[in-house]
């Protein structure tokens, strides 16, 4: 504490320090580094905003797709055609509305700056709530499907219903 109380009494009996050699103060204009910290500062929230919306796509994909595919190994003897085209139909449709949300996503804007840029006034956006709730819908949609999907196999089991009914909450357990 005395160190500071120190440093406090020099500032004010002789002013603050002087500019190094060479350097001429100019209180009138600074330069400021603000609007270069800000500019970078939004290009790393764009790029990093880019990255989450390129990984999001393939992530669902690959998390639904392991699931689909366990069911497809877990049920593979004695499963109907019917079960297989079922999940086979519902990897489609992921992929499909997965694949065409990511370049939704990723050609957001026209001109592409005017995601980031809210004073380009040419140019359109699509509409991202819309965007958001559609994909939000197809999601959960599917979702159901993955969960339902696996009830009529296990039902077909030869156990007890208790185990039955474990069995079925269990696949639904996983799908959350």
């Amino acid at each position: 504490m005395e160190f500071l109380a120190t440093l406090v009494r020099r500032q004010n009996a002789h002013g603050s320090s002087k500019p190094p050699p060479g350097v001429k103060p100019n209180f009138i204009d600074p330069v400021s580094k603000g609007p270069t910290i800000i500019h970078g500062s939004i290009a790393l929230i764009v790029l990093g905003s880019l990255f989450v919306i390129a990984m999001y796509s393939p992530a669902i994909i690959c998390v639904k797709f392991s699931i689909l595919l366990l069911y497809l190994r877990i049920f593979s003897h004695g499963t109907s055609r019917h079960f297989r085209l079922y999940v086979y139909a519902i990897m489609a449709f992921v992929f499909a509305f997965s694949f065409a949300g990511f370049w939704v996503q990723i050609f957001a804007c026209i001109p592409q700056d005017k995601i980031w840029d809210v004073t380009i006034q040419r140019g359109h956006c699509v509409n991202r709530n819309g965007m958001s709730i559609a994909s939000s819908v197809l999601n959960i949609f599917t979702d159901i499907l993955m969960i339902l999907l696996p009830i009529p196999m296990v039902w077909r089991l030869q156990m007890p219903v208790g185990q039955k009914l474990s069995v079925i909450f269990m696949f639904g357990i996983a799908c959350l």
